[in-house]
């Protein structure tokens, strides 16, 4: 079986088609009562999860570039790596400054990447060919940790892993609960008082979803953040993500820890007003759109600011465009 690599466009999507096209049409036929609707909706997303699972059981070894390729960038960054399992998944970890006694910890979260190959093909790895959290981390001057995702990079050979994971399942229970109990160990290990965390795309999803389980979180900072999935799933006529936690359907993030969110003028993915509307109820996020900014594009160039405005929690979008003009 061939695979052929989208344009990098198609790739900051991160998307989830329906596949195959006709499981929400099936689904919604006029003669057929919600309930039954929503049922037969699942049942074909399972279905098609458990089957692309057994086809892909045997092509991780011929998916394993991105993987490798991120990690020889994190080595070259001076990262120390760090394979760590919660007692469900294996999670690739790199740390960035870290001290034996690090009372604030800088958490960073990586993006969906690419979760289909096309609308009909799901990918055997998802990991992203353009890691931004990963690159971003290497700015920041406090101890960081990047929480690797479990079945993304290294570990997406992992045998408790399926493509359920970064389809359908990418923001399932199972996963935050996997994260939050590797960070728990980091924290413990360290003597970690403050979390602040960081997260681009999906990687914002999940930092949102962790942050308000831990009382030593400060803030949540994310970059183009999928917080309402029902309505990017509607917005880009996909099936829902049925097995994820939705950020909007969850109890809110307490409202002592900041939260502070930046959009891209540009981005097709996550547009400004999908972000907006997800946090409209939330008083104390603030939202910060950057108008020439996409999806991906140009994260690297604010991130010092960003980082600088966190530290006396008081940030300012008007100070993030101030250094844009400035360089």
């Amino acid at each position: 079986m061939q695979y052929h690599a989208l344009p990098r466009e198609r790739q900051q999507l991160g998307t989830t088609p329906m596949h195959p096209n006709n499981i929400s049409a099936f689904a919604n036929q006029r003669n057929r009562s919600p309930s039954t609707r929503r049922s037969l909706t699942r049942l074909g997303q399972w279905v098609v999860s458990a089957l692309l699972s057994i086809g892909l059981l045997g092509l991780g070894a011929c998916s394993s570039t991105a993987s490798r390729h991120n990690d020889a960038l994190a080595r070259s960054y001076g990262y120390h790596s760090e394979p760590r399992h919660s007692g469900r998944f294996l999670h690739q970890l790199y740390f960035y400054r870290i001290t034996p006694i690090s009372k604030e910890l800088h958490v960073y979260i990586e993006g969906d990447g690419v979760a289909w190959l096309n609308r009909h093909t799901i990918a055997p790895d998802p990991t992203s060919h353009d890691p931004l959290m990963l690159q971003l981390m290497h700015q920041d001057n406090k101890a960081s940790l990047y929480l690797g995702r479990p079945c993304y990079g290294l570990t997406v050979r992992d045998p408790k892993c399926s493509p359920h994971y970064w389809t359908f399942g990418r923001y399932a229970p199972e996963i935050i609960d996997s994260m939050a109990s590797v960070l728990t160990t980091v924290i413990e290990q360290h003597r970690v008082e403050r979390l602040r965390f960081f997260g681009h795309s999906g990687g914002g999803t999940l930092a949102v979803l962790l942050a308000r389980r831990f009382p030593q979180t400060r803030s949540v900072v994310t970059i183009a953040a999928n917080l309402d999935t029902d309505a990017w799933a509607q917005h880009h006529h996909f099936s829902p993500l049925s097995r994820s936690l939705n950020p909007a359907r969850e109890p809110p993030v307490p409202a002592d820890i900041l939260q502070w969110h930046l959009a891209g003028g540009r981005d097709r993915n996550i547009p400004p007003d999908m972000l907006r509307n997800a946090v409209d109820k939330t008083p104390t996020s603030l939202v910060c759109t950057l108008q020439t900014f996409g999806h991906h594009c140009c994260w690297e160039k604010i991130w010092t600011q960003v980082l600088q405005e966190i530290q006396v929690d008081q940030p300012s979008c008007d100070r993030l465009e101030h250094a844009l003009t400035d360089q």
